[in-house]
């Protein structure tokens, strides 16, 4: 499995979790992708190490990740083969970066899409047995309003459950970061999952806090607990986040780059 490494050469092995920079997701060549019977029509029309990936994806008013295009990562400790697992004590830092967005409106608001990132302990929740968490950036129909978007799937057997914040009714720009940050508990729960939003055009640094536009997070979720051995798997999907609307809003032009890190500890604090 290849994963390129963002500002750096490509690593030998498909860790990240000891990593000092961040390792590129290739939604290609680093991932392991499942297309469902009847899901959302995805295109990844190219994608390198160091270039964007470019997707175009069917409005679909889905939710459950088993119903739509998915892609999963097994995330391993640095030696590129011991899997990370809910018994490790773990943070997952993800930096959706994106340069642009169409959609078959011509208004670029790319309503009715959500890039969702999550956590589960499978690589496409589907069972009463799979659980999963996580968040993303959505737009609702009126092609303005923004919201930062958080996901908790007590049951892959279900449609997860969204809520969403609104940070932002107009303003907007089609290039932004979504900053992501998801944790487990020691008893093998879903602790916190953290999206915010940046809007500064992709520089590095901004004075003040300008940039920081909407936060939502939810913490506390510990109603589920993951198996001991379980795999953690770091998914991407696009779910739709009305209950309908409009082929207008099919998306047909978004850059992006996907970035994660992970940062471990031992759950056995003698060990």
């Amino acid at each position: 499995m290849r994963i390129g490494r963002g500002w750096s050469a490509p690593p030998a092995s498909a860790g990240g979790a000891t990593d000092p920079s961040w390792t590129r997701y290739l939604l290609n060549s680093g991932s392991t992708k499942t297309e469902p019977s009847g899901g959302a029509t995805v295109t990844v029309n190219s994608e390198s190490a160091s270039g964007w990936s470019d997707i175009s994806q069917t409005a679909k008013f889905e939710k459950k990740p088993e119903n739509l295009t998915n892609w999963s990562l097994p995330l391993t400790k640095s030696d590129g083969s011991t899997a990370v697992t809910f018994s490790d004590l773990f943070i997952v830092s993800a930096q959706i970066v994106v340069n642009q967005f169409t959609d078959t409106s011509g208004s670029r608001t790319g309503a009715n899409q959500t890039p969702a990132v999550y956590l589960s302990n499978v690589a496409v929740p589907t069972t009463s047995s799979h659980f999963y968490f996580g968040s993303g950036l959505g737009f609702t129909t009126n092609g303005t309003t923004m919201k930062l978007c958080r996901i908790y799937g007590s049951d892959g057997s279900a449609n997860p459950t969204f809520t969403q914040q609104q940070f932002k009714s107009s303003g907007w720009q089609n290039a932004y970061r979504v900053n992501l940050t998801m944790s487990n508990t020691v008893g093998r729960g879903a602790y916190l999952s953290l999206a915010e939003y940046r809007n500064f055009n992709n520089s590095q640094f901004q004075s003040g806090w300008s940039d920081i536009e909407g936060i939502n997070q939810q913490s506390g979720l510990s109603a589920v607990t993951f198996g001991a051995t379980d795999q953690v798997y770091l998914n991407m999907y696009f779910p739709g986040l009305n209950s309908g609307g409009s082929g207008d809003y099919d998306l047909v032009n978004m850059q992006f780059k996907l970035y994660y890190q992970v940062h471990i500890l031992n759950q056995d604090a003698t060990a």
